[in-house]
């Protein structure tokens, strides 16, 4: 596996549960379990568009060798409404994690802008995993399973990408609110405006948002991007 994650898109049985009822006792049981489909095509993600069903995505997961091992599985779409991970515990029942957007952020069992569950599986074992995902945003689902080593190089670099643009985003702001005090000109207020706000939008899409400014969020969490970006179209045509 090395430095390279597997995206996971074409290894899901999927099942569409329109009434958005089913549990995962229900998924579990052999007629309903029988309804998850195979065969999805070898994507970067797997894309539902805007819908109001939910989606169960069954995976399942082995381990050949004869030491333990820790994986991450990452779904890097932070704007998801509600994501539950359900995994096998040592008894032979399942736990499960119920995070999303529309939840604390102190509700990820690991803190990162993206969903990232971590998976022990016991030497020469196997078990399945299951994924349920309801949104009020489009249900995209960019799965990857990484090495632990692998993923915190990922992450590192990750952070420090967003930290350069949002940097970048930060002296633009400052420059011009200098221009605006200096001059007078309402031209460098209304730019300011456009910036903070696109940058506060970019912030919310990417996960950020949600980790460091408002991670106790839950209604503003989901209507932020949206918001954000009508008062940047708004300053921007000032």
């Amino acid at each position: 596996m090395g430095q390279i994650p597997v995206v996971l898109s074409e290894y899901f049985s999927v099942l569409e549960d329109t009434t958005q009822t089913l549990t995962l006792a229900d998924v579990q049981k052999p007629e309903v379990a029988a309804r998850f489909y195979t065969g999805q095509a070898s994507a970067s993600a797997l894309n539902y568009g805007i819908t109001s069903s939910a989606y169960w995505l069954r995976l399942t997961l082995s381990n050949t060798s004869d030491q333990p091992l820790e994986r991450m599985l990452e779904v890097a779409y932070p704007i998801l409404t509600s994501i539950q991970f359900h995994y096998a515990d040592a008894q032979g029942g399942y736990r499960t994690v119920d995070t999303g957007n529309a939840l604390p952020f102190a509700t990820r069992p690991y803190k990162n802008r993206a969903y990232v569950f971590p998976v022990t599986l016991p030497a020469r074992s196997g078990q399945v995993v299951y994924l349920r995902l309801q949104s009020t945003t489009p249900i995209i689902v960019p799965a990857s399973l990484w090495e632990p080593q692998a993923f915190h190089t990922h992450e590192r670099n990750d952070y420090i990408a967003q930290s350069w643009y949002f940097g970048m985003a930060t002296a633009m702001i400052l420059f011009n609110l200098l221009l605006f005090i200096a001059l007078r000109d309402a031209i460098y207020l209304f730019y300011v405006n456009f910036v903070l706000c696109t940058a506060l939008a970019f912030s919310s899409e990417y996960g950020l948002a949600k980790e460091f400014l408002w991670p106790e969020s839950t209604h503003w969490a989901i209507i932020s991007t949206a918001i954000l970006l009508s008062l940047s179209v708004a300053a921007g045509i000032a």
